[in-house]
């Protein structure tokens, strides 16, 4: 079963580079940023801000892939959406803390409603926030963590 709005394709995650500004607009260059988000429209917004702060963000669509990414470039910041196919946020974000205490987490949810933003902070999030995640509340939780 394949998610409605996402061709089928071989799993891998994708490393942006910054957007072609001179470095002295982006205000973090040296910091990489990992994307865990399924959503392709919600990803790419959210990756354009991204690109916006940092030198580097790394987009990846599901939990397997994220753990992948997380393992393969050390992020100085991970963002996490909370319903994933076949893994949730929370196990991701548990996943991560078992090896890793210190780096920055924020989960993401369209439903804050519900106990999913709970589930996050519960698995280690740092915070759970409504998405998409506009720019200046990238831009405040850039300040906070990397300031």
């Amino acid at each position: 079963l394949h998610h409605p709005a996402r061709p089928a394709r071989p799993a891998s995650y994708i490393k942006l580079e910054q957007q072609p500004v001179t470095e002295s607009q982006v205000r973090y260059p040296d910091k990489t940023v990992l994307l865990i988000e399924d959503n392709r429209i919600v990803g790419e917004i959210t990756a354009a801000r991204l690109r916006r702060l940092v030198g580097t963000t790394i987009w990846a669509e599901t939990g397997t892939e994220g753990l992948q990414a997380f393992h393969a470039n050390n992020p100085d910041l991970i963002l996490v959406d909370q319903l994933l196919p076949a893994m949730l946020g929370s196990e991701v974000v548990r996943e991560i803390r078992a090896m890793n205490t210190s780096v920055p987490i924020v989960g993401i949810t369209a439903s804050t409603l519900g106990s999913e933003c709970a589930e996050l902070e519960a698995a280690g999030a740092n915070y759970a926030l409504e998405k998409p995640l506009s720019l200046p509340q990238l831009e405040k939780i850039a300040g906070e963590f990397f300031d």
